[in-house]
């Protein structure tokens, strides 16, 4: 029964801290909107440290202090979940990374299911140490360069689109819904960002130079809250209006920023990724056609 539950337990922290390490920017940006701020450059290394202790749990190496270990973070990130839900209506935990979508109700119960396991396993375990063999250490040297390499990797480039917005959507029903008041019928562009993100801060320059041209009569940031943009005002001195997002469903439709969106009369008509954000120049190059019906 012991063995069972160890292996259940560590299946649980490998999936999640593999779905984690699939976008691990994503995972960083919810622990931002969290507002526990440094602690988001962190989430490489909570990714991968999951996968580890999972991976120990399944192969039995040092049960006792590799369950309280378990135990311990798992309380830890239920008390942080537990603050984001209760005091700014966070319901997306990120236990199982953007991919999923776990009910909160959910998250609380196999949160306190696995304390309640690692208790027992603690418990029953001998305090004495087993040795570990040879081939048990080298498995997890090699998936701990594994897990740390693809977390570190995905922290800046995400492997896979996960945001729920598309070309074609009407902004009545997307994310640009709360500023639809001042979205005109010409052509809108929309910075969607986070200061806490490089790659927002790389790009800046060039949503900068989109404002210095006139067929752009309107550019505006989109931000999330519970961040802190003074920093990045004041380094990177935006040209354009940042408002910051009224709620936390901005959460759950984009997960991958910086995004910039071109919106013509009511609708989205082009989308832009992280480096696909074009300078001033080149944008009014690349919607030429678009400009061109707008006169």
């Amino acid at each position: 029964m012991k063995k069972v539950i160890q292996i259940i337990i560590g299946l649980i922290f490998i999936f999640s801290g593999l779905i984690k390490a699939l976008d691990t920017a994503s995972f960083s940006q919810l622990i931002g909107s969290y507002g526990l701020g440094w602690i988001q450059n962190l989430a490489p290394l909570i990714s991968a440290t999951e996968i580890i202790l999972g991976l120990c749990l399944i192969l039995n190496i040092n049960t006792r202090l590799l369950s309280a270990m378990v135990g311990i973070i798992t309380i830890l990130l239920t008390l942080a979940f537990a603050y984001a839900f209760f005091f700014k209506g966070i319901t997306d935990c990120g236990c199982m990374g953007s991919l999923i979508d776990v009910p909160p109700v959910v998250s609380f119960i196999r949160n306190f299911l696995v304390i309640i396991g690692c208790f027992w396993i603690w418990r029953i375990s001998e305090r004495k140490a087993l040795e570990i063999k040879k081939w048990k250490q080298w498995t997890i040297y090699f998936t701990s360069c594994l897990a740390l390499g693809l977390a570190a990797f995905t922290f800046g480039i995400p492997l896979i689109d996960k945001n729920k917005i598309n070309e074609g959507d009407d902004i009545n029903s997307s994310i640009l819904k709360p500023y639809r008041s001042i979205i005109s019928n010409d052509i809108n562009v929309i910075f969607v960002f986070s200061p806490n993100c490089l790659h927002c801060w790389n790009v800046t320059e060039n949503v900068n130079s989109i404002k210095n041209i006139s067929e752009f009569k309107s550019l505006l940031g989109i931000t999330f809250q519970n961040v802190d943009t003074t920093v990045f005002m004041k380094e990177m001195r935006p040209n354009f209006k940042v408002y910051v997002y009224p709620t936390q469903e901005i959460n759950k439709i984009i997960k991958e920023v910086p995004t910039l969106l071109i919106t013509k009369k009511g609708k989205i008509i082009k989308i832009f990724m992280n480096n696909e954000i074009p300078c001033g120049k080149v944008l009014k190059k690349m919607l030429e056609k678009e400009l061109n019906d707008v006169k």
